[in-house]
């Protein structure tokens, strides 16, 4: 039921004037939230296994943190451009979740937002996205393709770690900062198109991308954080520009095919003679 309710019907009709649904337990499995709901509030939907398909109408602004966690058996879901908020773990352990369309009034997706939606395959996120936050996708394991928009700054701590069958991604120009885990185990990731203004990438960021042939680091980067490409058992070559101040423990560790592209005065090849890695 929503805020100022007070009649518990098992109808899904409820005064328009009253705007925040609290409590959602009279909606059917095909859930159609009426007009003039503007937030979906906190844990409104939470474990509701029973509910397929969600349409929210265009008065909503808000998804509120944790609105539709654990709904299981949720399928799809429609957002309208109204909505400018996704709120932290909104979607979270919607396991069954196949498709979502984020339309270009969403400014913000949340901490873990849409983490653990296993059976998600591709999602597009609008320019209007300026900040995707950690975990966002993280533990999505069919999720195969995903456009980012050109307007976020950073690729957050855990985004799309565990994300099994991402096999490429590129990287907005916008982007300057690569987070811990951002790719951790994404096992079938082949390749990723790094833009030139990234100055930063995290610890464990690439670990255990088994399928990861190559990498060209951007000639703007001066660090590379602990074990950043750990257990990158395919990984080849990699280009490590001299603008490379700093490299973590362990980096390169279970890098077995490796060999560094780097020039002969520069300090990423001095961390590799110390590291004993092949340089070319």
């Amino acid at each position: 039921m929503r805020e100022g309710t007070t009649n518990k019907s098992e109808s899904t009709s409820f005064p328009i004037k009253v705007c925040t649904i609290v409590e959602a337990r009279d909606f059917s499995a095909q859930v159609v939230i009426p007009y003039g709901y503007t937030k979906i509030g906190c844990g409104a939907f939470y474990k509701r296994g029973d509910i397929t398909s969600v349409v929210i109408p265009n008065s909503v602004t808000d998804i509120d943190e944790h609105a539709f966690d654990g709904c299981d058996d949720l399928t799809t879901v429609v957002i309208p451009n109204s909505v400018t908020n996704i709120g932290n773990m909104a979607f979270w352990r919607c396991e069954n979740l196949k498709s979502i369309t984020i339309p270009d009034s969403v400014t913000n997706i949340g901490v873990m937002a849409f983490s653990g939606c296993e059976n998600l395959k591709s999602i597009t996120i609008p320019n209007s996205v300026t900040n995707i936050d950690h975990g966002a996708f993280s533990g999505c394991k069919n999720l195969t393709n995903i456009i980012l928009p050109n307007n976020i700054k950073r690729i957050a701590n855990d985004t799309f770690v565990g994300c099994e069958s991402l096999t490429s991604i590129n990287l907005p120009d916008s982007v300057t900062n690569i987070g811990a885990n951002a790719f951790r185990r994404c096992y079938n990731l082949t390749s990723i198109i790094m833009p030139n203004n990234i100055k930063r990438i995290g610890e464990t960021a690439f670990a255990h991308c088994e399928k990861l042939v190559n990498a060209v680091i951007p000639i703007n980067v001066t660090s590379i954080g602990n074990a950043a490409f750990l257990g990158c058992e395919s990984l080849t070559s990699i280009n490590l520009p001299d603008s490379v101040t700093n490299i973590g423990k362990d980096t390169f560790d279970g890098c077995v095919k490796l060999h560094v592209f780097c020039s002969q005065d520069s300090y990423a090849y001095k961390y590799c003679q110390q590291n004993s890695i092949r340089v070319n």
